[in-house]
């Protein structure tokens, strides 16, 4: 059976709510990316940074929204629009190595391990606090 038929048999017997949810996390994930794109471009014309620090900004804020949406247990479908959609393109690994290869191919490989190691570690306690934040909604 080729891909094309496959999609095409899912849609034609998939509930209509989960064909809705699709399109929901689909266009959450473009916002997001949009918003990746215009943060990214406006943070790093303001902070002028060696290092990426604006990619840095958006992985951390993103996991705080993502802690702060599963500390307040929305329901499944806010929570897979929101976190899968939205934070998912919003916050992007992809983006986290590109920063980590240009400060190494730069010959900067101690600050590429350090930006990758604390991006790890904010974004863990980023995630935290947002949980410990949303818990309390």
């Amino acid at each position: 059976m080729c891909r094309r038929q496959w999609v095409a048999d899912w849609l034609g017997c998939a509930p209509i709510a989960e064909v809705v949810m699709l399109i929901a996390v689909v266009l959450a994930g473009g916002v997001g990316a949009v918003c990746r794109w215009a943060c990214d471009t406006a943070l790093s014309r303001w902070l002028n940074a060696s290092w990426p620090a604006a990619v840095f900004l958006i992985n951390v804020a993103g996991s705080f929204f993502t802690g702060v949406l599963t500390g307040a247990t929305v329901d499944f479908p806010v929570f897979s629009v929101c976190v899968t959609g939205f934070c998912g393109a919003f916050t992007t690994f992809s983006t986290l190595m590109v920063g980590w290869l240009e400060l190494t191919l730069r010959k900067r490989p101690v600050h590429g391990v350090l930006y990758l190691g604390g991006t790890l570690l904010a974004c863990v306690l980023s995630v935290w606090l947002g949980l410990a934040a949303g818990s309390h909604l």
